[in-house]
């Protein structure tokens, strides 16, 4: 009766209480070994690619070809195996080995190559991207590619050998256009034309500026008017033209000025 008494008052046996006890613990452990694992991952590291060099400047290797070659060296810095996808290049001009699919372990480097077109003038400069282990930011490293001439430099000249034939007056002139490649930010680099012919002279009429950021140059296209103080004091002339710096340095040939003079009657010279 006592017994009946007690299952009726709501007290579980001691059997079933044991079943349920544990039934409870193993629901603990196993909450507490999953959460153990989250914690864990959450702990680890997120995979690492880190560059020796974020930036390299290519060498030359086919100078007819205006190209260089470059390496890059990645460093998985994680403790997981890295895998590389694609590298993005952010244009035409610098092409990478394909890297889709490489292997990086953990502490290991990894090399890869750019092949650059080389610039006339000037620094290009151009970006990669590199994808690796999906979900992870890409990488992004700098290509440099040093121009073939130095700065500054004469680019192209218009008109470079002026021609008086019949020379009669000194209002008689023409123009000469020297196009040049100047490091971006320099004060202008050519003063004036010079030859040696008595009588020559020649002004700056326009320099126009076509800035180049991308390549750290700016284009600049002298116009020089040159005509005569006076007529030359010979029939016939000829002699080179000069292009001269503004910081005094050594002429650069330009041309040849020509031609004669028709002379009228009265003293020579007017």
């Amino acid at each position: 009766m006592q017994q009946r008494a007690i299952v009726a008052r709501g007290f579980i046996p001691a059997p079933a209480l044991l079943k349920v006890g544990g039934l409870v613990l193993c629901g603990l452990a196993s909450w507490f070994l999953t959460s153990a694992a989250v914690r864990a991952h959450r702990r680890e590291p997120a995979a690492r690619l880190r560059p020796i060099r974020d930036t390299v400047r290519v060498r030359v290797e086919d100078q007819s070809a205006r190209k260089g070659v470059g390496y890059f060296h990645l460093v998985n810095d994680s403790t997981r195996q890295i895998t590389l996808q694609w590298v993005e290049t952010s244009c035409n001009c610098a092409v990478v080995d394909d890297v889709a699919g490489a292997k990086i372990p953990p502490g290991d480097t990894y090399r890869f190559s750019v092949t650059a077109s080389l610039p006339r003038y000037g620094l290009s400069r151009s970006d990669l991207r590199v994808f690796y282990n999906p979900s992870q930011r890409p990488l992004v490293l700098h290509v440099e590619a040093a121009g073939e001439r130095g700065m500054p430099a004469i680019e192209r000249i218009a008109n470079g050998s002026p021609l008086f034939l019949d020379l009669q007056s000194v209002d008689d002139h023409d123009d000469v256009v020297v196009t040049t490649k100047e490091e971006i930010g320099s004060r202008r680099w050519l003063s004036g034309l010079t030859c040696d012919i008595p009588g020559f002279e020649s002004r700056t009429v326009t320099v126009e500026e076509d800035p180049q950021p991308s390549l750290g140059l700016v284009e600049r296209g002298y116009r020089f008017r040159v005509g005569w103080k006076h007529l030359p004091r010979i029939d016939d002339f000829k002699a080179k033209l000069f292009a001269n710096p503004v910081d005094g340095g050594e002429g650069l040939y330009v041309g040849l000025v020509s031609g004669n003079v028709l002379r009228a009657a009265g003293p020579r010279g007017n």
